[in-house]
């Protein structure tokens, strides 16, 4: 990936507990995905969750590493 695909792949990751639950730890330690679309796509075909169902009934902390940049606008710190 290169330029625009590079930057929008974003740099945080996140895990599924349901799967890391099931699997090998060596394997879930590469089961991480690096978009939230991704990820909630998963949710919801493999385990038939929305993203507020899972949040509520499994966990809240789903983001495992989280990236942020600085808006060149205004100033804040936004996550990406």
């Amino acid at each position: 990936m290169a330029g625009f695909e590079t930057w929008a792949s974003g740099s945080c990751a996140y895990k599924c507990a349901l799967c890391v639950c099931t699997t090998k730890d060596e394997d879930a330690a590469a089961a991480a995905w690096t978009t939230a679309a991704k990820f909630w796509e998963h949710v919801r075909a493999e385990h038939g969750l929305s993203p507020a169902a899972y949040k509520t009934a499994i966990t809240p902390n789903y983001r495992i590493k989280t990236g942020v940049i600085k808006c060149a606008m205004c100033g804040k710190q936004v996550r990406r």
